[in-house]
């Protein structure tokens, strides 16, 4: 049986188009790096999650997280907790996936140090653990006048 996946994008706002059309704006790729004195504030940050999960397994409890460690410490920073009840499909169905996507925003989002930004998924009566990407964010240094 397939196994439940996703991925997730870290943008600055995520914007709902006429047509049904989703912009993201201000991809970032793997990491951010912040010229400045710490902590640091921005102003908004979001993350799409994309969740594909295959119909055998879209039913019971569906938990989706952004953890952050700093340091030593994982703190829990959003957490979406719900029931997965696909209506009208066959739950016996191997060629599927139940398609779940979210929206995350962090308003205004405050860094204190160094960190990793973690989304997992937890899905199932068993939640079973999908990694959905991660995120380094870095201090750095401003170069100075010479």
């Amino acid at each position: 049986m397939p196994k439940p996946y996703g991925i997730s994008l870290f943008c600055d706002d995520v914007r709902h188009e006429l047509g049904g059309k989703i912009s993201y704006m201000g991809i970032y790729g793997t990491d951010m790096n912040i010229k400045g004195p710490k902590p640091a504030v921005l102003p908004q940050f979001t993350i799409a999650v994309h969740m594909y999960i295959p119909i055998k397994m879209a039913v019971g409890k569906l938990r989706v997280v952004v953890l952050q460690e700093l340091g030593e410490t994982t703190r829990e920073m959003i957490a979406l907790d719900g029931d997965l009840e696909p209506e009208g499909v066959d739950l016996q169905d191997d060629d599927h996936f139940f398609i779940a996507n979210f929206h995350l925003n962090a308003v205004p989002l405050q860094i204190e140090d160094d960190c990793v930004l973690k989304v997992r998924g937890y899905v199932g009566d068993e939640q079973e653990e999908v990694r959905m990407g991660s995120f380094r964010i870095n201090f750095e240094e401003p170069a100075s006048a010479a």
